[in-house]
């Protein structure tokens, strides 16, 4: 029981250390990848994306520097595996679905003059 007990704690510190390394590095993607965006586009852009683009220095890193923190610091406050494991999970979605919501922003632009063209 004992050595199942530890190889869900490594198997956690795990999952937690690789979503928490996948947060930084979206967080690094996008906070340089939206002012290249900003610049690229010299049309007027749809409410989403100027809110993204004007808010994106301090949105970013809270949304995904806090999705790392939340992942590492669970580790030490849930003492139940499987949930450290789901609460590791969840995370990993939140973050993904988060960037997805960031990249769709960006190409609203381009999906506005598309549906205007037909």
């Amino acid at each position: 029981m004992d050595q199942n007990r530890q190889q869900g704690t490594g198997l956690s510190w795990i999952a937690t250390i690789i979503v928490a390394l996948v947060c930084l590095f979206a967080c690094l993607f996008w906070t340089r990848s939206v002012p290249i965006f900003a610049e690229m586009l010299n049309v007027e852009l749809p409410l989403p994306t100027r809110i993204l683009i004007e808010n994106y220095k301090w949105l970013l890193p809270v949304l995904f520097l806090g999705s790392a923190t939340i992942v590492v610091v669970k580790e030490f406050l849930v003492s139940d595996v499987r949930r450290r494991l789901g609460t590791t999970v969840i995370v990993f979605v939140a973050a993904g679905t988060s960037a997805c919501i960031v990249y769709y922003l960006l190409n609203l632009p381009v999906f506005v003059l598309i549906q205007k063209l037909k």
